[in-house]
């Protein structure tokens, strides 16, 4: 903790309350400062030890929902093996007749394009547009170059930003063994090289073979820009460096969520609450993934073990995710010898067949109790009060109860609507802090209306059974409405 004022530099009594990094002498002092101290001004600051390397920590106590990081990313582009996309905006790239004509080439290096709008934004202007001269169809169908092109020219101009870049971690000795560096070489080395974008003599091979290396252990997974009406499609998958974010350690348990907007802004916030000096751990693996699957990922991608709680049980937390049915009984499980270790081939057994069509009722009934088998789960895996996947979990069991309730009649139906209405304001307190134009966050706005619509018809049950005269007899459920708004939201 700093005990110099940040400010003069004298002796300082008082820290900042959000982030407890920032000292200060005086309230005048930290006033002033406040203009420089408040885009970093977060409760989280860089720890290093010897098991962790660098990573962040909680610079003081922090409460559920807690924001911990908010950045925007030092450089984004197209994932490997993507569909055509405008080096602009992103959005993909369709055909002459459709409303972004990918037929434009940037006047400036002839890379495509949607438009002479698109040809003009940051993300293609100031990256591969000022280096590509006439000889940007050489990105025609090669998205794997875009991304390490514009690293190696942000790396080239020697800014604070891009020597933090240099310093994340790359495993080059262990890479070297590995296919990857030759994949590398050939993919993306020789090809900038012949094209001229590359030193000829070879003198930065190793360098951008680094960069490379950088960006598949650290680079984030994000979704792009929303597409269609309203945003109603979602963005396509893009990869995007947080030199912040990136100092986030890994577990298979998390104590934090990552949420990106559709300007590719990143915000980082406590799933549960957290004292002080508690590293920040995000899953890089899928969150449902087998203890087997999530160590080949890590291992493959991320180039080290992963030894955390979940990991070192058998049984991932009491989940059970990785055991199979007993073939003897059929009631038991049986557990991997170790975590790292699958179930015996002897123990899997053939897949039972899929029963007949069941009636409706009896359909909405599994329905909530799949829903609550899969929170289950998470409750043990995302543990508090913030998961995106709980929100849309519950978001679930609530149609199939509500459902449940118009089919069983009027007798049931309150006590069904009161529980509705208890699993979405649920789901709506893991959904509040998602992106407004993210799918997550279209949820959120559809969960608010459908929460009014509910509490409406529960107060028109009240005011029925208090005087049955005044229902009219054409009260209608929001159970029987729901699926068409369910429908306009995955249009």
């Amino acid at each position: 903790m700093a005990t110099l004022c940040a400010l003069c530099g004298a002796a300082a009594p008082t820290v900042c309350a959000n982030c407890g990094t920032a000292a200060y002498c005086s309230k005048e002092h930290q006033r002033q400062h406040w203009p420089e101290h408040r885009p970093g001004c977060f409760p989280c600051t860089l720890q290093r030890n010897e098991q962790l390397g660098r990573f962040l920590s909680t610079s003081r106590a922090v409460a559920t929902g807690t924001l911990l990081v908010k950045e925007w990313p030092l450089v984004a582009g197209p994932c490997a093996g993507a569909r055509p996309l405008c080096l602009g905006c992103h959005c993909p790239l369709q055909s002459l007749q459709g409303p972004r004509p990918g037929g434009y080439r940037c006047t400036g290096c002839g890379a495509a394009v949607c438009d002479a709008e698109c040809e003009k934004l940051a993300a293609h202007s100031e990256w591969e547009c000022r280096v590509l001269g006439a000889a940007g169809a050489l990105l025609d169908g090669r998205p794997e170059l875009v991304l390490p092109l514009r690293c190696l020219i942000g790396v080239r101009s020697g800014t604070a930003a891009w020597k933090s870049f240099l310093d994340l971690e790359a495993h080059l000795d262990k890479r070297r063994s590995r296919p990857v560096w030759e994949e590398r070489q050939k993919g993306v080395v020789e090809v900038l090289r012949a094209a001229g974008l590359l030193a000829a003599d070879g003198s930065e091979d190793e360098l951008l073979q680094r960069v490379c290396a950088i960006l598949d252990v650290n680079s984030f997974e994000v979704r792009g820009p929303a597409q269609g009406l309203a945003g109603q499609q979602a963005g396509e998958q893009l990869r995007a460096v947080f030199l912040r974010a990136a100092m986030m350690s890994h577990s298979c348990v998390p104590n934090v969520q990552l949420a990106v907007d559709d300007q590719l802004q990143l915000t980082v916030r406590a799933t549960c609450e957290m004292p002080r000096a508690s590293a920040l751990k995000y899953n890089y693996c899928e969150l449902l993934e087998t203890t087997v699957r999530r160590q080949e990922h890590l291992r493959e991608g991320k180039y080290f073990e992963c030894s955390c709680e979940r990991c070192a049980d058998p049984t991932e937390c009491g989940t059970h995710l990785s055991s199979l049915w007993c073939p003897h009984c059929q009631a038991g499980l049986v557990s991997p010898v170790s975590a790292a270790s699958p179930p015996r081939a002897e123990s899997r057994t053939p897949t039972a067949p899929r029963s007949r069509k069941r009636p409706a009722a009896h359909a909405l009934q599994r329905m909530q109790q799949l829903c609550q088998e899969i929170v289950d789960v998470l409750e043990r895996l995302l543990p508090g009060r913030v998961s995106r996947l709980k929100g849309i979990a519950l978001h679930e069991m609530h149609v199939a109860v509500a459902l449940g309730g118009a089919l069983g009649g009027h007798d049931g139906e309150a006590h069904h609507l009161q529980r509705a209405r208890d699993l979405l304001q649920a789901s709506l307190h893991h959904l509040q802090h998602e992106p407004r134009e993210s799918p997550e966050g279209r949820l959120h706005l559809l969960a608010l209306q459908e929460l009014d619509a509910v509490e409406d018809s529960i107060r028109q049950d009240m005011v029925a059974q208090l005087d049955p005269h005044k229902s009219g007899g054409a009260q209608a459920t929001p159970g029987k409405a729901r699926p068409a708004r369910r429908g306009k939201r995955r249009q």
